[in-house]
């Protein structure tokens, strides 16, 4: 019976936090792992007797692992971020620190052979003009 209602105190504490239900597909996360814990000990402290206690550690579980739900999401923003900006350098051909006119440089000499008007793809030079754009957009800021 305790290890029943420990169980299903894990499960809600996994279901409930901001990612939903893909939080209980990551149960191998290592950032649940302790409010996994916390939950299960206050489930069984609550079963045992202990209402105020055991309630008050899976309501901490609660908010531990909305806490790392959502400063995980903010990384893996950024992350993504990151990554755009290092794929829109790669095939400008710059490097990381290049400057506003070495940007502009560089995508006019590759849409001059990209641009649909002289034979090229329109998804390349699509790609070269948001590339373009998302570099020039950090740098006015």
């Amino acid at each position: 019976m305790i290890l029943l209602l420990a169980a299903l105190a894990l499960a809600a504490t996994l279901i409930l936090t901001p990612g939903g239900r893909r939080t209980f597909a990551r149960l191998r996360g290592r950032q649940l792992l302790m409010p996994a814990a916390l939950a299960l000990l206050g489930a069984l402290l609550a079963v045992k007797g202990e209402l105020f206690v055991g309630g008050g550690l899976v309501l901490g579980a609660l908010l531990w692992s909305g806490r790392t739900q959502r400063s995980r999401g903010t990384a893996v923003e950024e992350d993504a971020v990151e990554r755009r900006r290092r794929e829109a350098r790669a095939l400008l051909g710059v490097s990381r620190h290049a400057g506003r006119e070495t940007i502009v440089a560089a995508h006019r000499r590759l849409i001059a052979r990209h641009h649909p008007d002289a034979g090229g793809a329109t998804d390349i030079a699509a790609r070269l003009n948001l590339a373009r754009d998302l570099l020039l957009d950090d740098h006015l800021s």
